[in-house]
């Protein structure tokens, strides 16, 4: 899921491998972030930080949880303007390098067995 929503964040291109890993509210928050970039012009180029671990699970549960914790971001993932416009060049800085930040997503089994992140939620009060 990372991959595919760094991927629509690098490009400003929507990703068809999202709706794939994520569904719900996870869905949701991903597509308004790119759908708020592409406004805006921006995207992000490096690589960002990402280490995640499983921090709790509920295999007994229906549909069987697991919360995944990640310290996501970094100075490596830069956001730069995508166009020129508004005083600014193509390439430009569109702000200072990310902080990493701890992010949580909850992932599900369905029916067919696979995982779908469920929730997803960027602590942007809690850098890492």
């Amino acid at each position: 899921m990372v991959k595919a929503m760094t991927e629509e964040l690098n490009t400003n291109q929507f990703s068809a491998e999202v709706p794939k890993y994520a569904s719900g509210d996870a869905y949701l928050k991903i597509t308004s972030a790119y759908s708020g970039d592409l406004k805006k012009h921006v995207i992000y180029v490096g690589k960002p930080q990402s280490s995640p671990q499983v921090s709790a699970t509920n295999l007994s549960s229906k549909p069987a949880t697991v919360t995944i914790t990640d310290c996501f971001g970094g100075p490596s993932w830069r956001v730069i303007f995508a166009a020129d416009g508004d005083g600014h060049k193509k390439g430009d800085s569109a702000g200072s390098p990310t902080v990493p930040h701890i992010l949580t997503v909850v992932v599900v089994q369905e029916p067919q067995g696979n995982w779908m992140a469920l929730t997803y939620n960027l602590a942007l009060d809690k850098p890492c």
